[in-house]
């Protein structure tokens, strides 16, 4: 028996009828193996083909080492199919063997049926079993025909005759079997798919498709001889399955036949590769731990982020910090050191009503109380959570209770893990964000949430800032009372002015010890500090710095007249920093207004009379508009003549464009009469698509309506974008929904972007993506950057990867400059999209574009029959 290191070839089987054909081929039997390692549990042969030492190794089974083991699955009829790969290249002793054996075929014909013949007299038991079945079992059914009778019952019993494929018998001239040599399909997935087969037989040359040789793919350099035993349709059966285990097993000694020994000894030797694939190995289960542990957080991360947009909370810390820059260091104290308040903070399920008149600093406080609760030192708080809204009458997405649950809501369910079954529970009832909560909804939930929460400090600030209508103010009163009729782990804080309906709601349930009240024994220190720092230290008053006399006497001025009012102080400081002499600054406080109303009046009395009458003016305007007016808006209301007469002839003629101005505001009145105009004659023709343009760019939901009913024209493009892209990239969902109602054609291409699809990608709205794909957009449409699941791959966007596959998106789809969506995750270093892919699928061997990172691996050949 030849030494160890005398076998030069490695023959892996991974079936045991493989095995079974592969020893029938030996020349000569060797003794059996004696000496394999303990966790060794595969079957070895030892023996001989003409010059050839070979082992054949049985690695039977779905644990066997030469198979990776997979989530068998089935690609049935209508099924998808991903191409994810390339096995390895061919040693080259054999690529050479194999031209000059299929030479002698193409010459002279080969002799494997012979060949079987003469092995299967040596073994005479498998001779029924591994012989050539009859011809009549060969069946080839049209591809579009699927079987029919359900799994086991065979098709001459169910298929008929009629839907076979008819095809000549091979001649004495041809091969037979045919022998095949080209690119072989090998995964984790068993073909049953006629259509699928023809397919990838015409795109990729592809005629056998396997699930073994997948574990030796990218790992040794290996030629893949299999026999080819169905058609890989519905029709599937086994009767050919021992014949062409002989076959390739009589190909594969006719190989050996042909490959000289000494070629071989030049070739790396395989224990020299099992180092490197034990590292490879461990590197893949070290990378497929970290990728699923990473997946299941970006996946939770991914649904997080969908709730919250669901949520759509107004965000409280821009006016939280906006109130932290405006505290002066150290106001406050009395407050934190009130013995109400310690009592609140201390004891769970507490209220307090923290009320003062306007300017008296409510939102400061509430603030400090906040950054107090944050950073509190006390064991008892170190887990607590804070959630926080400030109410202002300057937003109205912030003066409903709907939008304070939502906030409150949000801000619990990031803090807290144990708080989101509740939240996610609601999500769902409303058909995963298909739809929107009730306020009853949102009110029971985050009572929901609080009751597993923990300890919780719930601040509203301004209760005087929520919506005036009093029936909306009275249900946020009452929700407010239910946490004192109903504990449920929280301690809430509110403030407000005492305006009557506020103040006879709270007074009717909370006791004294709940109220606090900010009055000028309260603030006044705190004005005293406020007012010594600006005078001493700010530059406005530097002309006074080192005037100890001058200084003493505005603070103690200010802090004796402010009667607790911040807002007050401020103002007159800024009249004081006028002040040129000491003579001035006594004047101005001898003349102080006693209240903000009166500073108001001074303010407005001082004007000219020209000046007073403009201020007044764009006090009305703001006074009766329902948005904030900004500057262009001011020098508009100035610049009107109420005294004119009504001048729509003289717009309509030298102003055509009045109406894109309208539109651009989202003034529907205005927008209205300019077209009545239009419509009686008043003017020419105006072109409607660019107000449309505009209205759709600003969001201007109701005029957007009203240019379409009028004619515009839905599909009409600007500079940039067309009407819809317009709308997408500014994020408004509700234009959108309406234009694609009214004819937008999801799928137009124009623009940089090229389609709409792009454009919402661009700008991260998957929410606008979900409705685009539902309304038709399709989800492999090219564009610039390739196809929809590139750009996403490119933006970093994984929660938008993941849905465009799940919505059908080709992992491998080639173009734009990346070349493919693996290559752009890869090229903008998205890691975890990179991931994501190659879990999904994505050919890591794939051809990139003109920007992308040299990504792929050279593509191999393989051998098959």
């Amino acid at each position: 028996m030849p030494e160890a290191e005398e076998y030069t070839i490695g023959w892996i089987c991974a079936l045991t009828k493989e095995f079974i054909a592969a020893k029938a081929f030996l020349d000569v039997l060797h003794d059996p193996v004696d000496n394999a390692a303990i966790n060794d549990d595969n079957n070895y042969t030892l023996g001989r083909i003409g010059k050839h030492n070979v082992v054949i190794a049985g690695a039977h089974g779905r644990n066997s080492g030469g198979v990776i083991q997979y989530d068998y699955g089935r690609a049935i009829q209508g099924k998808e199919f991903t191409v994810t790969g390339h096995l390895n290249q061919p040693p080259m002793a054999f690529l050479t063997a194999m031209s000059a054996l299929h030479a002698r075929y193409e010459m002279e014909g080969h002799s494997i049926d012979s060949n079987i013949d003469e092995a299967l007299q040596k073994y005479k038991r498998l001779g029924k079993k591994y012989k050539r079945p009859e011809a009549s079992t060969d069946r080839l059914y049209k591809a579009e025909f699927v079987h029919e009778g359900g799994e086991g019952v065979v098709c001459r019993n169910s298929c008929g005759y009629e839907k076979l494929v008819h095809r000549d018998e091979r001649d004495e001239n041809e091969n037979n079997p045919a022998i095949h040599c080209g690119l072989i399909a090998s995964g984790n997935q068993l073909m049953k798919d006629a259509l699928l087969r023809d397919e990838l037989a015409a795109k990729h040359g592809i005629l056998c498709f396997e699930m073994e040789a997948a574990g030796l793919m990218n790992h040794f350099q290996c030629v893949v001889i299999r026999g080819i035993c169905d058609y890989c349709d519905s029709h599937k059966n086994d009767e050919w399955q021992e014949y062409a285990a002989t076959a390739a097993a009589a190909y594969t000694k006719d190989l050996l036949l042909q490959v000289a020994p000494s070629s071989v000894q030049k070739e790396e030797r395989i224990e020299t590769l099992l180092g490197q694939v034990n590292e490879k190995v461990d590197d893949i289960h070290q990378m497929a731990t970290e990728s699923s542990r990473d997946i299941r957080s970006l996946s939770s991360s991914v649904h997080d982020n969908a709730i919250s947009r669901w949520l759509n909370p107004a965000d409280p810390s821009v006016d939280h910090n906006k109130a932290r820059e405006a505290c002066h260091s150290g106001t406050g104290q009395w407050l934190l050191n009130n013995p109400r308040y310690l009592t609140w903070k201390s004891q769970m399920n507490s209220f307090l009503w923290l009320n003062g008149n306007s300017g008296t600093g409510k939102t400061i406080l509430s603030s400090t109380v906040i950054e107090d609760i944050r950073n509190s030192p006390l064991p008892q708080l170190r887990n607590c959570a804070v959630l926080y809204f400030y109410i202002t009458f300057t937003d109205s997405q912030k003066q409903s209770l709907d939008a304070i649950l939502r906030s409150l809501i949000n801000q619990l369910y990031r803090s807290r893990q144990e708080t989101r079954h509740p939240i996610t529970l609601l999500y769902s009832k409303c058909g995963d964000g298909s739809s929107q909560a009730t306020v009853e909804q949102l009110e029971s939930t985050f009572r929901d949430i609080l009751s597993v929460g923990g300890e919780v400090f719930v601040l509203i600030d301004a209760l005087d800032e929520y919506q005036n209508r009093s029936t909306q103010r009275d249900d946020l009163l009452t929700w407010i009372e239910s946490f004192h009729n109903e504990p449920v782990n929280t301690n809430l804080l509110v403030t407000s002015r005492p305006e009557h309906d506020i103040k006879t709601s709270i007074e009717t349930w909370a006791d004294s010890d709940s109220i606090i009240s900010l009055k000028t024994d309260n603030v006044g220190r705190d004005i005293s500090d406020y007012v010594r720092d600006e005078v001493t230290k700010s530059t406005s008053f530097r002309r006074w710095h080192g005037h100890t006399s001058t200084q003493n006497d505005i603070v103690n001025t200010l802090t004796a007249k402010a009667d607790g009012v911040f807002r007050w102080v401020a103002l007159q400081l800024e009249r004081l920093k006028d002040c040129i002499n000491k003579e001035e600054v006594k004047t101005t406080l001898d003349t102080l207004p006693a209240t903000l109303q009166e500073t108001y009046y001074q303010v407005i009395n001082e004007l000219t009379s020209t000046r007073r009458k403009y201020v007044i003016r764009i006090l009305q305007f703001l006074a009766y508009s329902n948005l904030p007016m900004e500057l262009e808006a001011a020098v508009d209301a100035l610049a009107i003549d109420l005294t004119a007469p009504p001048g729509s002839r003289f717009i309509m003629k030298e102003r055509p464009d009045e109406v894109l101005y309208a539109s651009l505001s989202g003034d529907q009145n205005c927008v209205k009469t300019l077209l009545e105009a239009r419509a009686t004659g008043d003017t020419t023709a105006w072109n409607l698509d660019p107000a449309l343009y505009i209205a759709s760019e600003f969001g201007h939901l109701e005029t957007v309506a009203l240019l379409v009913r009028e004619g515009a024209d839905v599909n009409a493009k600007g500079a940039k974008h067309n009407v819809l892209c317009t709308a997408i990239k500014a994020g408004h969902k509700d234009i959108i929904a309406l234009l694609i109602k009214e004819g937008s054609d999801v799928n137009a291409q124009q623009g940089p972007y090229s389609n709409a699809l792009q454009v919402a990608i661009e700008s991260g709205h998957l929410d606008i993506i979900e409705l685009l794909i539902k309304e038709g957009a399709d989800v492999n449409a090219q564009a610039r950057n390739g196809t929809a699941l590139q750009a996403a791959s490119t933006s970093g966007y994984l929660d938008i990867v993941i849905f465009l596959l799940e919505k059908g998106a080709d992992v491998n789809a080639q173009g734009g400059v990346y070349g493919t969506a693996l290559c752009a995750a890869s090229r903008a270093g998205h890691l975890n999209i990179v991931k994501y892919l190659v879990e999904k699928g994505a050919d890591v061997n794939a051809q990139g574009g003109s920007m992308a990172l040299p990504c792929a691996l050279p593509p191999t050949l393989a051998i098959w029959i």
